[in-house]
């Protein structure tokens, strides 16, 4: 982390430190190298001297392209105050090179970052850049978090980590209640930035259960950049970027205070259950005592208070996307299946509670093939815990989460017994799910009155995103949610739940009070009443779901 080297500042220095790097990328590649030797060609017949501009832009040092004069760090960067970047080959980096760092990055731009900074992450362990980065941070807050201090946010996406994705998440949310929602924005691109798994679940985090409508669709942005640049959609990002917490194979982690070990396991909400040696089932990491090491026992703490927090975010968004894989019969391929949900570290603790099918299509009116759990061992068992002949990872069809209407009364009855012998508690309903069908009357046309008139808690409608049902329906006062359906044919729907009086995005100190529900339509995406599709279009399960929850809603009434 030496001082870097002068050069001229100002837009020009700029311009041309961005052409440079756009040349360096394109011809960092065969292909790009290709490209760019023949579009040289081309001009070169105009100028000879695009050939010599161009190998000066490709053959530049990177290293060399910084301001002539390095920049005023504020008064609130302290580098001796700060904690110390630890090089990988051992030592502390001294002040003169923490002070560096901080210059580095107070000029790096966020798109194409001063190149001294990737050798400082290749020097340094990721962790200690993880803790100096958000030592920086936090400085700036404390200091006021003012704009020209903002590289410090933009340090995070540079050189931070988990830690500093954990830490961002909770400033963005303090931002977005004190309601600075463009900082909030800026954090979510930096949040973004890390790119981490732990930063993606928060993104999602945000993107499902801040009470900012622009914080939700600024992390839903970013959430879909991400997958385009992988050629996912949002959902297949989700099933690729579950985090797995650093937990081993077994779908656990041991804990050391030297002598004594610990193991940490999962129930079916994702709560971290921690066990002795002996396999007794303790409340809490017990204290040291003089007998333990205590720089493995201080090391186990952290890491368990640092586990605690990640389970509890990641807990309810992974328990949602699994339900709402069953409540939309979405359906994956057997080589998405196996490793990122049975054998995935932390999602095989919910994988391994729940009914599969394998089915030979995606179609939801084809019945599975197979129905199957799997075991400890990972291996596929019937309703009798018999052993199946089936290699899931292999098959052939699609993997998706077994309906209760996809069983008949006798295969149903067979698996809740059994998941009721061996005590096993699902992550959300699924073989005691609740079922509903349209009436006849019903069934022919595309709007019922069935829950008109039945008052309902504000809050119950505003929590119902886990279900599937959004508040996000236009205008920052709502009347009505939605989820989206499907039709047989693949024809997308929505199902809008009307309301009155209605209650703002943001809740506010009157609260949300008691609402009073209305109409469920079929419609378009405009908001229109189908035209052409009725509710005895829907396939059975998709009609269940779309009941499902306004007469849970119902039942519960205003309470």
């Amino acid at each position: 982390a030496a001082a870097p080297c002068p050069r001229p500042s100002g837009p020009p220095a700029m311009d041309v430190d961005a052409a440079d790097a756009t040349l360096r990328f394109l011809a960092a590649e065969p292909a790009g190298r290709a490209a760019l030797d023949a579009a040289v060609a081309a001009y070169a017949e105009r100028d000879p001297g695009v050939t010599e501009a161009v190998a000066a832009g490709v053959d530049s040092d990177p290293l060399e392209q910084v301001p002539a004069k390095p920049p005023k760090l504020p008064d609130w960067v302290v580098p001796a105050a700060l904690p110390r970047p630890v090089l990988r080959s051992g030592g502390a980096l001294p002040d003169a090179a923490v002070t560096a760092l901080c210059e580095m990055l107070a000029f790096s731009d966020p798109l194409t970052p001063y190149a001294g900074v990737a050798q400082v992450r290749a020097a340094c362990t990721p962790e200690s850049l993880d803790a100096f980065a958000v030592a920086l941070f936090q400085s700036w807050i404390a200091a006021g978090a003012k704009a020209t201090g903002e590289w410090a946010l933009q340090a995070l996406a540079l050189i931070g980590g988990d830690h500093a994705a954990r830490d961002l998440t909770r400033q963005i949310r303090a931002w977005g209640q004190a309601g600075l929602k463009p900082r909030g924005r800026a954090g979510i691109a930096v949040l973004a930035g890390i790119g981490t798994d732990v930063a993606v679940m928060n993104l999602s985090a945000i993107a499902e259960k801040s009470p900012l409508l622009q914080l939700r669709e600024a992390a839903r942005a970013a959430i879909v950049d991400a997958a385009e640049a992988r050629g996912l959609d949002e959902v297949d990002l989700a099933d690729r970027l579950s985090p797995d917490l650093g937990l081993d194979a077994r779908g656990g982690l041991d804990l050391s205070f030297g002598e004594r070990r610990f193991r940490v396991g999962f129930d079916e909400t994702l709560k971290p259950v921690l066990r002795d040696a002996e396999g007794r089932r303790l409340a809490a990491l017990p204290r040291p005592t003089k007998a333990d090491d205590p720089e493995s026992a201080n090391a186990a703490s952290r890491h368990w208070a640092a586990l605690r927090k990640d389970a509890e975010a990641a807990a309810g968004l992974q328990v949602t996307r699994l339900e709402a894989m069953l409540a939309s019969q979405r359906r994956v391929a057997p080589g998405v299946f196996w490793p990122f949900f049975a054998a995935h570290p932390l999602i095989r603790h919910l994988a391994g509670r729940l009914v599969w099918g394998l089915y030979p299509d995606g179609a939801p009116a084809t019945p599975p093939g197979h129905v199957f759990r799997l075991a400890e061992d990972l291996s596929p068992t019937d309703a009798a815990d018999d052993a199946l002949a089936l290699d899931v990872a292999a098959a052939e069809g699609v993997v998706g989460l077994v309906h209760p209407l996809h069983l008949d009364p006798e295969a149903l009855a067979a698996w809740s017994g059994l998941f009721a012998d061996y005590e096993i508690a699902q992550p959300f309903p699924q073989l005691a799910r609740e079922t509903f069908a349209f009436t006849e009357a019903e069934r022919g046309g595309a709007e019922t009155l069935r829950f008109d008139g039945i008052r309902v808690g504000g809050r119950r409608l505003r929590g119902l995103r886990p279900q599937g049902w959004s508040t996000d329906t236009g205008g920052e006062h709502v009347h009505a949610v939605q989820r989206p359906v499907a039709l047989p044919d693949g024809t997308r729907l929505v199902a809008v739940l009307r309301f009155e009086d209605g209650f703002w995005h943001r809740p506010g100190p009157e609260g949300d009070g008691i609402q009073t529900l209305r109409t469920l339509t079929l419609s378009d995406t405009g908001w229109r009443a189908a035209a052409t599709h009725r509710f005895g279009d829907l396939d059975p399960v998709t009609a269940s779901e779309v009941l499902r929850t306004p007469s849970l809603l119902a039942a519960a009434g205003d309470a």
